[in-house]
């Protein structure tokens, strides 16, 4: 028979047995850790989300925005350079770029801290009053808005502003700093007058016989392919704008942009191409090759899309009217032999004569 003592020892080993069946592997490791256990303990899984470092999680490496949005959120650090080509980003307060922060053609909504320079190419920031941007600050062809409280501790540089410090005291309409702006517009309309004569050479150069076929269907058919382009220059934007919103069809709207700048450069290539061919024949210049002759329409293309008051008319025309082509051609592969049948031309055969007399 069983003793006292027995029975002790097989209600201590039924309760060891219990310990270690209900208690987990965790809560073993645990329970030598300072603190109460407040129940039991799941060891973490692996997680995408950045790593954390002094409590605030950390994003490691640059970020590219290209026609999407970024958010960084309130505590977040970005520990690199972030640079945003077309799209939005929004640094909320109490974050921090550990780098630059470039905006080519973009937006930023700055709530946070930037350790080093901002850079606006062609795009909008707007500072709010808990930014601070701790380098310094240069903005070409674009525009920095700030709140009261916003900081830049650097030198901030504006594209209509001589970057010489000893011009400072001059106002903004003294003939120093207007000379200063005039000399500045010059020197950016040659810019994009060489940019987009390369680029327009280079078409030429790549794609001779697509080009040819795109600038004679511009001549024969200017008034139907305007009308196609100047469609598609409005609905295109407003389509991508309907694709973005629906957030799996971004690759899709970023597709149709790409698609779309080469189509305007294509067509505003081959007006060039017409008009350098023109402008060869009227010089007796029968010699100029097709590349050439599409240097020459470029950069007086360009000039005069860079005038005032009209140039813009004029480059929307060009576009217009060259993309619109580059579509009724299928980028300049197939030719385009539609034409309206025109009141005098004469009846087909077995037509009454009667029916084309008034």
């Amino acid at each position: 028979m069983f003793g006292i003592k027995d029975i002790k020892l097989a209600t201590s080993a039924l309760a060891i047995l219990n310990i270690l069946v209900l208690v987990s592997p965790a809560e073993i490791a645990q329970a030598g850790a300072p603190g109460p256990v407040s129940g039991p303990a799941v060891a973490p899984a692996p997680s995408a989300t950045p790593p954390y470092e002094n409590d605030k999680p950390v994003i490691q490496g640059d970020q590219f925005v290209i026609g999407g949005s970024f958010t960084l959120g309130s505590g977040k650090v970005l520990n690199g350079d972030l640079t945003v080509l077309g799209g939005m980003v929004t640094l909320a307060e109490n974050s921090r770029v550990e780098g630059n922060l470039t905006l080519l053609g973009g937006s930023a909504d700055i709530n946070g801290i930037v350790t080093h320079d901002l850079t606006v190419l062609g795009g909008m920031a707007h500072l709010r009053s808990t930014a601070h941007i701790e380098g310094r600050e240069f903005v070409l062809g674009g525009y920095v808005t700030r709140d009261p409280g916003a900081v830049i501790s650097g030198q901030s540089t504006q594209s209509t502003a001589p970057p010489f410090s000893w011009l400072s005291p001059f106002s903004d309409a003294s003939p120093i700093r207007l000379l200063w702006n005039f000399v500045g517009n010059v020197f950016s309309t040659l810019a994009s007058v060489v940019l987009l004569t390369l680029l327009a050479v280079a078409t030429a150069a790549l794609f001779p016989v697509n080009l040819e076929c795109i600038s004679r269907t511009v001549q024969k058919q200017w008034l139907v392919s305007g009308s196609t382009g100047l469609v598609a220059v409005f609905l295109v934007p407003m389509a991508m704008v309907v694709l973005a919103i629906t957030i799996c069809l971004i690759p899709a709207a970023l597709a149709i942009l790409v698609a779309w700048v080469l189509a305007m450069l294509g067509g505003w290539s081959a007006c060039a191409r017409l008009l350098g061919e023109r402008l060869a024949i009227g010089f007796k210049a029968t010699n100029w090759t097709a590349v050439g002759q599409t240097a020459l329409g470029a950069v007086v293309l360009a000039v005069l899309g860079a005038l005032p008051l009209i140039g813009w008319l004029i480059g929307l025309l060009a576009v217009a009217i060259g993309m619109g082509a580059l579509l009724l051609t299928i980028a300049g592969t197939r030719p385009l032999t539609w034409s309206p049948v025109s009141a005098t031309q004469p009846p087909p055969p077995g037509f009454p004569e009667s029916h084309t007399q008034p």
